[in-house]
């Protein structure tokens, strides 16, 4: 019976692939929040979404094991990480638990392609000195631009980035998020240089 409902899961993703998500639920109705549903940053290492999706168990083991707890059981019960919680510290725990054979641990860099974005409520640019982000890297990829008769404004150097989300949970004003490069790449040992 669980091999015709993984068969059923992969028919139904692949036949409502191409229609975009919209999040309506009651509660995001009653905010008036009805957008497209943003990327769920799924685990480090996978060597793709549709096979993620396609073999995953919802067993939980990833949930469990991550010393940060920042996995969390997302739509579906499908394991996603949440960065208000904290940053990953690539630890493989969560890729090695796994009884499915999902993932592909290269190094930290080729972990996924999510990469940290700035968004317009950081408070650099709204003229109020804070640099939590920046003291929060240990990668040293958010540095500070001075500008003339302005408060330093954020710069995100993508090469050194490895979307580890560390920087969003002390941002104050929200204004981080981690977000995809590119879609759907998957990560192979021909392609580990993924940036």
């Amino acid at each position: 019976m669980l091999r015709i409902d993984i068969i059923l899961k992969s028919f139904y993703r692949r036949l409502f692939s191409s229609i975009p998500l919209m999040d309506i639920r009651r509660r995001n109705l009653f905010h008036g929040k009805l957008s497209s549903q943003a990327e769920d940053v799924r685990l480090p290492w996978l060597k793709s979404t549709s096979l993620f999706y396609d073999n995953c168990t919802q067993c939980g083991d990833c949930v469990q094991t991550c010393p940060e707890n920042i996995i969390i059981n997302g739509d579906g019960g499908y394991p996603r990480v949440e960065f208000k919680f904290g940053g990953c510290t690539f630890c493989e725990l969560c890729a090695k638990v796994c009884p499915q054979n999902l993932f592909l641990i290269a190094n930290k860099k080729t972990a996924w392609n999510f990469r940290a974005v700035v968004g317009s409520s950081c408070l650099s640019y709204q003229q109020v000195s804070c640099r939590s982000c920046q003291d929060s890297c240990e990668y040293g990829a958010i540095n500070f631009t001075p500008q003339l008769g302005k408060v330093p404004e954020p710069v995100i150097n993508s090469d050194l980035c490895l979307g580890c989300g560390a920087c969003v949970s002390p941002c104050p004003n929200c204004a981080i998020e981690i977000n995809m490069l590119t879609k759907n790449t998957p990560i192979t040992e021909g392609n580990m240089n993924v940036s």
